[in-house]
């Protein structure tokens, strides 16, 4: 991932196994932010020397408790993202038999769930 310009928040795959509204069913039902990209979610601020990412989630109300620790969850998994500001999002093939993606790698991968 790079600056987070193109790869939503939500709904693409960026963090672990699943996109974050399979993942995260209710504080996506409650986000105000279903269809922004990741660098609309966070905010550069300056720590030391260094430029990190801190998150803004906005709920169109406040979280119960056992929400909070929905979103403590989240927050945790969010920690481990470096995002580089300074390159752009690229997409990777993750197909483990083939490097690069091309039409007939993407045919043969879908040819295995027949």
């Amino acid at each position: 991932m790079g600056n987070g310009r193109i790869i939503s928040f939500w709904e693409d795959k960026w963090v672990g196994d699943l996109p974050f509204m399979q993942k995260f069913p209710r504080l996506y039902f409650l986000s105000l932010d279903k269809e922004k990209a990741i660098f609309e979610v966070g905010n550069w601020v300056n720590v030391g020397s260094k430029a990190v990412i801190r998150w803004n989630l906005n709920w169109r109300r406040g979280l119960f408790v056992w929400e909070h620790e929905l979103e403590g969850q989240q927050l945790a998994l969010l920690s481990t993202v470096k995002v580089n500001r300074e390159m752009l999002d690229k997409w990777i093939w993750e197909d483990d038999d083939i490097e690069n993606y091309t039409a007939g790698s993407g045919y043969m991968a879908l040819k295995e769930f027949d």
